[in-house]
């Protein structure tokens, strides 16, 4: 199959991979190594560590605080019965990095 595909997309076949969230709890930071270490070790790739001191409330500044004052502020003003499940649905919908789910679709096969 010929398919013509923007720029921004993969060619076929398409390959998605799946991420995965790992945090160190703050009582266990002193080892941050030896995790990461058993992390690369059992064929994970970190991607992205995550920042800490003055690197962390510059990314929390630019990245988390502002989505999560909008989804607070919109919270007060709807007061929902369940709060908390109100916000989380909330930060799902408005999730500004929310990723581009492809249907295998292509313009002509939409037409």
């Amino acid at each position: 199959m010929d398919y013509e595909t923007p720029k921004n997309q993969m060619p076929y076949p398409r390959i998605y991979v799946e991420r995965t969230l790992a945090l160190i709890k703050p009582d266990a930071i002193h080892q941050a190594e030896e995790i990461e270490d058993v992390i690369l070790r059992s064929g994970f790739t970190i991607l992205q560590p995550i920042p800490m001191g003055e690197a962390a409330k510059d990314y929390l500044g630019r990245f988390v605080s502002p989505t999560l004052l909008s989804g607070l502020t919109e919270l007060c003003k709807q007061k929902p019965v369940d709060p908390f499940t109100w916000l989380a649905d909330w930060l799902v919908r408005n999730n500004p990095n929310k990723p581009q789910i492809f249907d295998g679709a292509t313009g002509e096969d939409a037409a």
